[in-house]
Order: C-alpha cells, then structure tokens, then sequence
C-alpha cells in the first residue's frame, strides 16, 4: 500500500511538472517569435515576410547609421529620456518625502491618486493635453488672446506629458525605498540635535540610491521606447523619435525598407537590454550599502507647519494637471459640437450613428482587455506558483522572460506580424486570437511581477500539506492558492485589464478588418481629422479605466504601487 502510494504521488508530481513545463514551452515559442524574425530581417537582403531566397547582409544597420533622420531620431529621443529623467526623479522624489515623511494633509488620499495617469495611459494623456494646450485648445486658445502663444505640440510638450505619464513609477520605488529603510540612524541624528530635514538629506538621502536609480533606468527606458506621445504631440510637427521613426519608414516608401525597420527594432531593443543589465549591476553592489530592517522605532512625520495645506494644495494642483484636467478636457469636448455648443450629437453618431467599426472597436477591446486579463493572469499564477515551490526553476528562461520589456510595443508588433505571415500563422493574422497572444506576451513580466507580490504572502506550508494528502496541482491552486489571494488577483485583473484597454504601439499593425481595437481606431480619426468622434470615444474609454480604478482602489482596496512595471 504505501508503494503504490509512494508511486501515486510521484506520477502526480510528474504531471504537474509536464503541465508547468508545457506552459513555459508554449511562452518560450511565442517570446521568441519576434525576436529571431526581427533579427533574421535586419541581416537579410530581402524582406523573409515574400518567402524568397536571401542572402545574410550588413547593409540594413548601414544604411541606418548614415540616415540623418535617424540619427536626428536618435538625439530627439535621448534628449527626451534624459530631460524626463531628471523631472520625474525631481518631483518623485519630493512627493515622495512629503507623503511619507511629513504631516501632508490627505496624504492617504493623494497616494492613491497620483497613479490616475498610469491607468489613463499615454494616449488619453496626449488627446486631453491637445485640446487643452494646443493653439486652438481650451487653455491655448485663452492664453492667444492676451498674446501667449502656448502650445503642447513640440519636443518640450512630448517631455511634459511623458512626465506626468512616468512620475508615478520614481514616487512609487522612491516612497517603498523610505518605508523600508532602517529609521534609526536618522532617529539618532534628531536625538543628537540635528534638524529633521537635515537628518534626512544626510543620512536616509543616501540610503535611497538604490531606489532611485531603478526609478531612473526605469523611467529613461520607458521613456525612450515610447512611441503613443510622440506620434500624437510630435508626428504632425516632424518631430521624430526612433520609435516614431520606424512609422515614417513604412510611410514613406512602397514596400517598405523591412530590413531598416528591423535594424532599428534591434538597436533599440539592445539599448534598452544594456540599460536593463546596467541597472542590476549596479544594484547588486549598491544594495550591500543598504541596511532593510523592520520598523522598529517609527518617526515622528515632519512637520510642515503653517505650510501644510499650501502644499497640500499645490500637490493637488499637480494631480489635476496630471490626470483630472486631461480627462475633463475630453469630456467637455465630447460634450460639444464643433460650433462649441453642448450637444450629445457626438455620443449619438459614436453609439447610434453610421461609425459601426467603433461600436466594433469597443466590443473588440472589452473581449480582449477580459479574456487577455484572465489568461495572463492564470499564466502568472502557474509561473510564480512553480517558482516559489522551487518547480522548473531556471535563471535562464527567466531572463527570456525580460525580453517582452527590452522590445518596444511598436517592434514586438511588428515582429509578431512577420512572424505569423513567414510561419504561415494565418489563424493569427489580423485575428482577435493573434492580438490576445501579442497582448499576453507582452505584458508576461508585468504579470508575474504583479502575481509574485500576492504569492509572497501566502505560505508554502498549506500547499505542501495539501500534497501530501493526495492534493493535485490544479486542486491546490483552486481551493488554497487562489482562494488566498483571491483580493490580490481580483487586483491584479483589473489592473491588467485596464492596461489592456489602453494598449496601442503593440496592437497597430496586428489589427485588422473585423479585429480593430478602441486605441487603434482613435489614433485612425486623429490622422484623418474625425475630431468629434475621437473625443467622444476617448472619453468614453477614460469613464471606463476611470470606474476600473474606482474598482481597483475603493472596492477592492488593492495598493496601486504594485502595478510598476506597466508600459503602453
């Protein structure tokens, strides 16, 4: 009897490696899709996606380098990254302290709300900023009547919006960073006589660098693969980035230059891998510098004084700025016909009218932002589930694991629709089943990263008693594992499904008749100039992130830090 029990539970613990094992094979084929294709391309004389015989080449990353657009691309995007850089960093870094160190009014509340332009997204971000600060925006238009031409649409806009896109990713390591270091040096300090704001700047300060470098990187590379604002603020004005670059190729020529396209996918996507290797260099020798501990002695908060609702006004100041002023702009222009008169007109031609391939987009969008949710999700149950209980542990495919965030949106795109057409794919080819595939690819570390947060809490102890009693895999995930963290997940699904909602570089060359998507429908009416069904679906799209974020932040009370990592 205890043999053939003995051989019960090793045929169990077989299966569930094969089933782990048959996921992580399955992610394995489609992470590497569009990357062999993108790097096959970019040596390859001709394009792979015709069939033909080609011949290796070096040509394609030559006639890349002696462009002068591209190399004008190239400092228009690191001109941006750094000036975002050092912006976010500035006033992360202050929200920062002044959430977590002082006695700020409404702190609670203003935490939750500074992640409001995460969830809205770079798109919405850039349709609400053009109709505030454009020259015939609502401010822009005020501000020419007494003579100041103000407008959004150039290099110092596209910083202004990545800005208030990114700060929220530094706020969030900086302020982890100041609730998790040890307070008691900086304790001693106060008690020897120094100030409280000179004890943080001289002892804690330094501590945070290890934070602050991996908002840094983090905000550069984000920064530096993006292609939504650019292509909204900068496009029209011949303001180009490499991202926004790669569009201009396929614009320009008939067919277009594959393999420079694909040398430029390659390039970036090599750029943002140094960054990524660059930055865990970095902190594996700066976290032995650091000392986290318990809390132990908590600080008495700063005190601001007489000061504390004057910034307690201006910090939320920033946050309409950031989020609440875009949004209502696409509202109140929704709400009005283009003689600037309220009217529901917009709403009714959006919902009742003869612009079907909307109505399609939003079922479209509501399908995949649901089913990709799920499906990520279960994914990231079973990949951090085999991980922490030590099952197919491997360095190396978790570093396969990062290439999704080393790859731009736009490239990881572009390589899946080359790789459908060159594997003869077609089941995926402008499918809703090809996007939902690209859709959980790329955002897979996001995920994990997201479901690793909620199995840390959970004990391995249940489980394994679980085994023992005979317990399957699946079994333990649905009556311990889930059940469990089941506030967590109901978290991380919203989350995720509000950033597939506002999903576009990913999406663009994946859509096709029959499978159009909200995000890629409202960049098509703002190239061809349908102003008043854009906004009406825009501000239709930012009601439904905002009421997922209601969801996500009061029903569910979910920490909203945990959705770092997230890229549109």
């Amino acid at each position: 009897m205890l043999r053939q029990a003995l051989s019960t539970v090793r045929t169990r613990e077989i299966l569930e490696q094969i089933t782990i094992l048959t996921v992580y094979i399955l992610l394995v084929f489609f992470i590497s899709i569009p990357l062999i294709i993108t790097v096959l391309q970019s040596i390859s004389k001709n394009p792979l996606i015709l069939g033909g015989p080609s011949s290796p080449t070096l040509g394609n990353f030559i006639a890349m380098f002696t462009s002068d657009l591209f190399r004008k691309a190239l400092i228009n995007s690191l001109v941006i990254s750094a000036l975002v850089l050092l912006i976010t960093a500035s006033i992360g870094l202050l929200m920062a302290f002044l959430i977590v160190r002082t006695d700020l009014p409404l702190s609670n509340i203003i935490h939750k709300l500074i992640y409001l332009p995460v969830f809205m997204g770079p798109l919405l971000l850039s349709f609400g900023w053009v109709e505030l600060a454009s020259p015939k925006g609502l401010i822009g238009s005020m501000l020419k009547s007494f003579g100041i031409n103000f407008n959004v649409m150039n290099i110092e806009g596209i910083v202004f919006v990545t800005s208030l896109w990114l700060m929220p990713y530094t706020y969030t390591f900086i302020s982890a960073g100041l609730k998790s270091v040890s307070q008691e040096l900086e304790l001693s300090a106060r008690l020897t006589g120094a100030r409280s704001v000179t004890a943080f700047f001289k002892i804690t300060f330094p501590l945070l660098y290890p934070f602050i470098i991996s908002s840094t990187y983090l905000t550069f590379v984000l920064s530096f693969e993006q292609f939504t604002i650019p292509m909204v603020l900068g496009y029209s004005e011949g303001i180009f980035t490499l991202i926004t670059y790669i569009l201009l190729l396929k614009d320009l020529s008939i067919p277009p230059p594959y393999g420079v396209i694909a040398s430029i996918g390659v390039f970036v996507t090599l750029i943002i891998t140094s960054f990524i290797i660059a930055n865990n260099m970095v902190l594996r020798r700066s976290y032995r510098l650091i000392t986290i501990t318990g809390k132990g002695q908590l600080l008495k908060p700063i005190s601001l004084g007489f000061l504390r609702w004057p910034i307690a006004a201006l910090v939320l100041f920033y946050i309409i700025l950031s989020s609440v002023a875009p949004a209502g702009a696409l509202i109140y222009r929704a709400l009005h016909d283009s003689a600037g008169r309220f009217s529901l007109s917009n709403y009714v031609d959006l919902f009742f009218g003869g612009m079907e391939v909307a109505r399609r987009a939003i079922m479209n969008t509501a399908i995949l932002s649901i089913s990709a949710a799920i499906l990520a999700l279960i994914l990231a149950i079973l990949i951090t589930y085999s991980r922490s209980w030590g099952i197919l542990r491997s360095r190396y495919i978790e570093w396969l694991f990062w290439i999704p965030i080393a790859m731009p949106g736009l490239v990881l795109g572009i390589g899946f629709l080359w790789g459908f057409l060159v594997l003869k794919l077609w089941f995926f080819y402008g499918t809703l089943l090809g996007l939902l595939i690209a859709y959980i690819i790329r955002f897979i570390p996001t995920s994990v990263r997201m479901a690793s947060s909620v199995m840390a809490q959970i004990s391995p102890e249940l489980d394994y008693q679980a085994s023992i009693c005979g317990a399957t895999l699946f079994t333990r995930l649905r009556r311990i594992i889930m059940p469990i963290g089941k506030l967590g997940y109901m978290g991380v699904f919203a989350i995720l499904a509000a950033t597939y909602i506002n999903e576009i570089s990913t999406s663009l060359y994946l859509v096709g008749p029959g499978s159009e998507v909200t995000s890629v429908v409202m960049l098509q009416l703002w190239l061809h100039g349908f102003m008043d069904l854009l906004f009406a679906l825009a501000s239709f799209q930012a009601l439904l992130v905002f009421a997922i974020v209601y969801i996500i932040l009061v029903v569910l009370r979910v920490e909203p830090s945990i959705s770092v990592g997230l890229r549109v």
